[in-house]
C-alpha cells in the first residue's frame, strides 16, 4: 500500500503505511521467545529486512525513478543467445559477443 500510494503522490498515506507495516512486523519479532529467533525474522527474509530499513524519502526517491522514463539505453540482464548473467549491465555479452541493448 506505501509503495502505490506513493506512485499516485500520496506522501503522507504512504508514509503512514510504511509507518504501521513496520510496527506490524516489529508486534509480530515481540511475540517470538527466542531472540535469536526474533533477529532472524526481521533480518533474513528479504521483504520483512526490506520494510525494516525503509524510509519515506527513500519510498519516495524510489517510486519517482518509476515515474520518469529513463534516458538510458535498456540493457538486458540475461544474454538471449548464450544465457550469460549480465550483472554489470555491458551493452555486449562477454560470453559470446551478443548486443544487449534493447
Amino acid at each position: 500500500m506505501a509503495l502505490g500510494n506513493s506512485l499516485n503522490n500520496n506522501k503522507d498515506i504512504a508514509t503512514n503505511c510504511l509507518n504501521a507495516s513496520q510496527e506490524l512486523l516489529h508486534q509480530k519479532c515481540l511475540m517470538i521467545s527466542d531472540i535469536e529467533h526474533q533477529k532472524k525474522f526481521l533480518s533474513i527474509n528479504p521483504i520483512h529486512k526490506q520494510i525494516m530499513e525503509q524510509t519515506s524519502e527513500l519510498l519516495s526517491t524510489f517510486t519517482d525513478t518509476l515515474k520518469f522514463p529513463s534516458d538510458k539505453p535498456e540493457i538486458s540482464k540475461f544474454c538471449g543467445e548464450c544465457g550469460f548473467q549480465n550483472t554489470d549491465y555491458q551493452p555486449f555479452c562477454p560470453e559470446c559477443g551478443n548486443k544487449l541493448k534493447k
